[in-house]
């Protein structure tokens, strides 16, 4: 094995060692199929007792986009997947989620709270 070859395997070796990050995992597990998807909504909304609107609420979207991934008429956007993977990481660790209102951060955002 030459010095080049050696140094290929050294950086593989280093990039499998080091943590991945939320956001590189998030794209590496985003499934490519709708029904996948969807069923992933679904299951974090059962698990989580989530309407969809609530669902909704906490990633950002509206109730009528989570019923279209839901019945997989549509694929969830890249940035919509993303709030989905945290929301979903965070109820898998036993994390609180939370549902802030636009008031609740338009107070903090002034000092007010």
């Amino acid at each position: 094995m030459n010095n080049r070859q050696r140094r290929s395997v050294f950086r593989a070796a280093m990039q499998m060692a080091q943590p991945r990050s939320l956001e590189d995992e998030c794209v590496s597990r985003r499934p490519r199929d709708r029904t996948e998807i969807a069923s992933r909504f679904r299951g974090l909304r059962k698990r989580a007792y989530f309407s969809q609107a609530k669902l909704a609420r906490l990633i950002g979207v509206s109730r009528q986009s989570i019923n279209e991934v839901e019945s997989g008429r549509v694929l969830a956007r890249e940035s919509t997947w993303q709030r989905f993977f945290e929301l979903e990481q965070r109820h898998e660790k036993g994390g609180a989620i939370q549902i802030r209102s636009d008031w609740t951060e338009i107070l903090a955002e002034l000092g007010m709270n």
